[in-house]
């Protein structure tokens, strides 16, 4: 939705300490609480706090999830920053971590 895929450019980071320099589009992943809380401040300084807490604060969820994105800089450079938002329930059949809303999200 947010993004462009080509599978040949996308690389997995999942350490977040530093800022990736070479991305065109950064998307994390994770429930309306945990994109809103100081963890991923702290793990992801390079996130704006400001930008993030209006993107995310308003975001209507659903059953499905959602995603919201802008642009942003990071170290220099333009990227599409998205937050992919989890539903916050799911039935006792899905995995709490919820692939099927990620899948969807992507």
């Amino acid at each position: 939705r947010g993004c462009n895929w080509k599978m040949t450019d996308t690389k997995f980071d999942f350490s977040g300490s530093n800022p990736p320099t070479d991305a065109t589009c950064i998307v994390v992943v994770g429930k309306k609480d945990h994109i809103l809380s100081e963890n991923l401040i702290q793990q992801f300084p390079w996130i704006d706090r400001a930008i993030r807490d209006r993107m995310v604060a308003d975001a209507s969820v659903g059953n499905s999830g959602t995603n919201v994105s802008t642009y942003s800089t990071v170290e220099g450079s333009l990227v599409n920053l998205v937050f992919a938002i989890l539903p916050t329930k799911c039935s006792r059949v899905n995995s709490p971590f919820q692939p099927h809303a990620i899948s969807g999200l992507m």
